[in-house]
């Protein structure tokens, strides 16, 4: 409806003006129903997206990983071009001072106060953040002043004091990786500065990372994930209920370059047997060995 009114003001006196009455806004607002289909929505959204953001994640620290020791096996094969091909040890202690200096890192014994930069390796690498996995972040360290490991990756331990023209096959070779080691008396899995698989007959190798994945660096300086086989196939008297256990908790296991080979016997995991041999292919320096299991 249009209503006319005269404006009794100014030089229009007199002149109508037409003022118009518009309809008000109608009022909306969501009901229950809508939001809860909403808060639905997002839900299931949510339950799809975070564990692809997850995966995301880890993804970055696997590859962060595999540049670490990529950078630190090629480390190994400068200290050797230095040295007359020969590889450095795992650690020595220093004559006369209470530091023990490790592959990568200095530490004093009874402080426990940790140098990265006097490592044997320490003027090929530079930045200590190298020996650092985020993936590891739940295991623990070793608590004897003796063997303390505040870093991720462990050497192995056949490569000590090595001259590179002794390793038959450095691309199949490890020379470093996602080391850990768990025994009953700790209760818990924990770093460890080498890799101990065939030192102590027991899985090394941490399966940290998607899919069980473990990082290797190998001994002609690449770098590569593999996925870690458990030991699953029974238990010998060395390997009671709670530290078979443990492996498996933890994660801890062998790369193998084919089906696993050795199996239960009464000699326990200990014995040399050429299936023995053959599951620790990897960490072999000869790629052959005798009837008798004899391997290096």
């Amino acid at each position: 409806m249009i209503h006319l009114s005269y404006n009794k003001t100014g030089p229009s006196r007199g002149v109508p003006s037409r003022r118009v009455r518009l309809p008000l806004a109608s009022k909306s607002a969501f009901t229950l129903i809508e939001l809860l289909t909403v808060i639905a929505i997002i839900a299931v959204l949510a339950a799809i997206l975070f564990p692809v953001f997850a995966q995301a994640k880890e993804s970055a620290k696997k590859a962060n990983c595999i540049s670490n020791l990529k950078q630190m096996s090629l480390a190994f094969v400068l200290y050797a071009g230095d040295y007359d091909d020969t590889l450095p040890q795992t650690n020595y202690d220093i004559p006369g001072t209470t530091l023990r200096r490790y592959w990568y890192y200095e530490v004093d014994k009874p402080t426990r106060e940790y140098d990265f930069s006097k490592g044997i390796l320490s003027p090929y690498t530079k930045a200590h953040q190298l020996s650092d996995c985020r993936s590891a972040d739940g295991l623990g360290q070793t608590t004897s002043q003796y063997v303390p490991s505040p870093i991720s990756y462990g050497m192995n331990q056949r490569l000590a004091q090595l001259n590179m023209s002794d390793i038959e096959a450095p691309a199949e070779t490890m020379g470093l990786g996602d080391s850990a080691y768990y025994t009953p008396s700790h209760g818990y899995a924990y770093r460890y500065f080498i890799i101990v698989s065939m030192y102590y007959n027991a899985p090394a190798m941490h399966g940290r990372h998607t899919g069980n994945q473990s990082v290797v660096g190998w001994a002609d300086g690449h770098a590569k994930a593999y996925r870690v086989q458990f030991r699953n196939y029974g238990r010998s008297p060395s390997a009671p209920a709670s530290e078979y256990e443990g492996w498996l908790y933890y994660r801890l296991g062998d790369i193998l370059k084919g089906p696993r080979k050795q199996l239960t016997s009464p000699g326990g995991f200990g014995t040399n047997t050429p299936e023995q041999c053959e599951d620790f292919y990897y960490h072999l320096i000869r790629k052959s060995w005798d009837s008798a299991g004899i391997c290096y």
